[in-house]
């Protein structure tokens, strides 16, 4: 499970791994790119970056 910002919500929204399209290992962390329940796409970081929009 994880909490992006979903901005179509508005607020944090709880995930799971049926909801994960691709992960990225980068030199900053991991980043998973995500499709919320909405439909929203979006990436999130699990390491020093901060939260994208995709």
């Amino acid at each position: 499970m994880f909490a992006p910002y979903c901005p179509d919500h508005g607020s944090r929204v709880l995930l799971f791994v049926e909801n994960i399209e691709a992960i990225e290992r980068t030199p900053k962390g991991i980043r998973i790119r995500y499709r919320c329940n909405c439909g929203h796409r979006g990436l999130w970081s699990a390491g020093t970056e901060s939260e994208l929009a995709a």
